[in-house]
């Protein structure tokens, strides 16, 4: 038990759409650069954060779910996962 009890209350969220996924892949092609840098000091950490940030936003704003900031990095680790098998 490491602190996780919200894990059984979870509710499922919707799926992602067709159309937040290709949002979220054109997003990240256009921060390409920042995103997938090596460097993890304060200020590229943070500029990276309100790029994930900025992209959740515009994700949510296409109205099919509220999407997190973790929700949406961790939708597009996802696709990276997928897309390289």
């Amino acid at each position: 038990a490491s602190g996780h009890s919200l894990d059984k209350k979870r509710t499922k969220k919707t799926n992602f759409s067709k159309e937040e996924e290709l949002l979220i892949q054109r997003e990240v092609e256009k921060h390409y650069g920042l995103l997938s840098s090596k460097q993890s000091n304060f200020v590229t950490n943070e500029k990276k954060k309100r790029v994930w940030d900025n992209i959740a936003s515009k994700v949510s704003s296409l109205g099919v779910a509220l999407r997190t900031t973790k929700e949406v990095k961790d939708k597009w680790n996802n696709c990276k996962k997928i897309a390289k098998k």
